[in-house]
């Protein structure tokens, strides 16, 4: 369904050091109206995510490694 094609939201946190525990975080997503309208018994959704993995730079500040993160499909429905 073309009407729900590229429906997606990025969300920006703090970069998060790979040593020690993490709290967690809640993210909150949501279709909108017209999109909501649009899934029938005909349509599926995938719900995902993925991450971008990163490293301390030479001037001490976050840097993304290029080629590096990972994606999950966490629910279809």
């Amino acid at each position: 369904m073309p009407a729900l094609h590229g429906a997606a939201a990025t969300v920006h946190s703090a970069w998060m050091p790979t040593l020690g525990v993490i709290a967690e975080q809640r993210i909150q997503v949501k279709m909108t109206e017209r999109q909501q309208k649009k899934c029938t018994d005909k349509v599926s959704v995938f719900l995902s995510m993925g991450l971008e993995f990163g490293t301390v730079g030479i001037d001490g500040l976050p840097t993304p490694v290029k080629y590096t993160g990972c994606g999950k499909v966490l629910k279809v429905f």
